[in-house]
């Protein structure tokens, strides 16, 4: 009898742990800025973006399952002064991004403080870039209302900071490279295309539920 308050306390720590574990984690994280180089623009020079962006992930110990959804609509300072016969001016970008893919984390199980990761993604994008540019070869500017759809991959490689029990702080870079259509001036024929893109900065913030 006496070793039966033992045995309770060791039986409800085991079932605490077992119940504390969580073999498999869910968690939505929320980026709202970026610092991207697209290939679609006139000059293809790095700007800030700001891009709504909110992931669903689910973890199995440091290993995980990521899907994202993006939207953001920017102005584009799509200028190059150093560059000779260029077109130039303000562009409209308008995009909209579907993301599913994997994720590896290392040290999320251990709670690191610093997490190194690192993200492999499929990638649907719809965008439309357009606007009123001057300058070029013959001095006449052009209009741009240009809409491409790509399908790609992405490889994203970050840091995790672990701010609280239930938050992460994320910054990561990635490039995406991938193949699509363009239609030129919306109305335009439909072509083929190649394409890729460089974030060297992207932050977010993550909420494991």
């Amino acid at each position: 009898m006496k070793l039966l308050p033992l045995i309770l306390l060791l039986t409800i720590s085991t079932c605490w742990s077992q119940k504390s574990e969580k073999p498999i984690v869910h968690s939505l994280a929320y980026s709202p800025f970026r610092f991207e180089l697209n290939s679609v623009t006139i000059n293809q020079k790095f700007e800030p973006k700001f891009v709504n962006s909110i992931d669903y992930s689910v973890f199995i110990k440091n290993f995980g399952i990521v899907t994202r959804l993006e939207y953001g609509e920017n102005l584009i300072n799509d200028n190059c002064n150093s560059c000779a016969d260029h077109l130039y001016g303000e562009g409209r970008m308008k995009e909209l991004n579907s993301e599913l893919g994997l994720k590896f984390q290392l040290g999320r199980v251990k709670n690191w403080r610093i997490q190194p990761n690192i993200n492999l993604l499929g990638y649907f994008s719809n965008l439309n870039y357009k606007g009123d540019f001057e300058g070029g070869f013959w001095g006449g500017g052009t209009t741009f209302d240009t809409r491409y759809q790509t399908f790609g991959f992405k490889l994203e490689t970050g840091l995790t900071f672990k701010i609280a029990e239930q938050f992460d702080l994320e910054l990561s870079n990635s490039c995406q490279f991938g193949s699509g259509t363009y239609r030129a001036n919306i109305n335009g024929a439909t072509t083929p295309y190649t394409t890729g893109s460089v974030i060297l900065s992207r932050i977010g913030l993550r909420y494991f539920l």
